[in-house]
């Protein structure tokens, strides 16, 4: 809107052959000139500006958008902390009913005379160590639902729990495939429009070199004779001393510097692209393998295990190591699952896209060869 805009006219008055001596005293000599004046841009100056403006408009639309994918990927990794703190609550809860209810058979055998009263001691411990793991893990969930709310600027919590499924597992493309998008990221599609800015700023530094013509009318009055006159002049600045050579110079110098530093965000998302594929290919095997094999084998081994210490055939120890085992199993698979997702928004901030849009492309011959 501003770039658009013409320079202002000049309004001229000005009075001649006043409070001087002899026949110049006093404003009978007076002449009395009004003139307007207005500056013409002989070298597309307007032009040149509104390409500029242009310009930046377009720099400004990728910095929008740069921002809005860092909120997006923000808002995801603190949804995904808020869901796997969810997971981990109940996770607790279950070790605790567990280990309570381990306790309380361990305590009747005790009583019964079956084992040592030194079990009873040994029951009391697990039960201890999953409260305080239930209150840290219900410290940890309060904290995440927090920054949940204060990704939409709330200061209190105003919900009781989230919806999510961490479950769903989805293919995904090979990092080749990823990495030919990089240039549709924000961060790299906005040196294009950096470099048509300086481009600009370079044009518009050589059409303001053209000196401007300033045209100018008007009309004198003369006391002495009553009489009126028009006056009409032009003035064209001489460019001796400032062609704006500096200016074009550093215009003509930024946009070589441009293209540089796009090669450089190139890269640099390039290496963080490569960082966020090997998390999100490791946290999918880690959580495929210990849900189709390790949790299986695990929660088998526990069933196992506490049906023969209920049956009085094995120590309290047996039934503790198995049941720390299984836990510290779905712990990690949380763990991964949380990673896995986190992977994913950040590649997804880094490509501009969904991974499920791309996904959906790959023929299931294709999908099968996906590690």
């Amino acid at each position: 809107m501003q770039a658009a805009r013409w320079p202002n006219p000049e309004l001229d008055l000005e009075v001649e052959n006043i409070a001087g001596s002899g026949s110049f005293s006093g404003v009978d000599s007076a002449e009395t000139t009004v003139s307007l004046a207005q500056t013409l841009p002989l070298g597309g100056d307007i032009t040149r500006r509104l390409e500029l403006a242009h310009t930046r408009t377009r720099l400004a639309n990728w910095e929008y958008e740069s921002a809005r994918l860092a909120v997006l990927l923000e808002a995801t990794r603190r949804f995904v902390d808020a869901l796997a703190a969810d997971r981990r609550i109940r996770l607790a809860e279950r070790e605790l009913e567990l280990a309570r209810a381990t306790q309380k058979l361990t305590i009747q055998r005790v009583e019964a005379g079956d084992v040592s009263p030194v079990e009873k001691s040994r029951a009391v411990v697990p039960v201890i160590t999953s409260e305080v793991a239930m209150e840290r893990a219900r410290r940890e969930r309060e904290a995440a639902y927090r920054r949940v709310a204060t990704t939409w600027g709330g200061r209190t919590v105003t919900f009781d729990r989230l919806v999510g499924d961490m479950e769903h597992i989805s293919p995904f493309p090979s990092v080749d495939a990823l990495v030919e998008l990089i240039n549709e990221n924000p961060q790299v599609a906005r040196w294009s429009a950096e470099i048509s800015q300086r481009l600009a700023e370079q044009r518009l530094a050589e059409a303001e070199a053209v000196p401007d013509l300033t045209g100018r009318v008007g009309f004198r009055h003369d006391n002495a004779e009553d009489d009126v006159a028009l006056v009409v002049g032009i003035s064209l600045p001489l460019p001796i001393f400032d062609r704006r050579r500096g200016d074009t110079l550093a215009a003509r110098l930024g946009a070589s510097a441009a293209r540089q530093l796009q090669r450089e965000a190139e890269l640099r998302l390039e290496d963080m692209l490569s960082d966020a594929y090997a998390q999100l290919a490791g946290s999918h095997d880690e959580a495929m393998a210990l849900k189709a094999r390790a949790l299986p084998a695990a929660t088998n081994a526990y069933d196992a295990t506490r049906r023969a210490f209920d049956e009085g055939k094995l120590p309290f120890l047996d039934v503790l190591d198995a049941q720390r085992t299984l836990f510290d199993l779905e712990s990690r698979y949380i763990d991964a699952l949380a990673r896995y997702h986190a992977a994913v928004a950040e590649i997804e901030a880094l490509i501009g896209r969904r991974l499920t849009d791309l996904t959906q492309r790959v023929a299931p011959s294709d999908q099968e060869t996906q590690p």
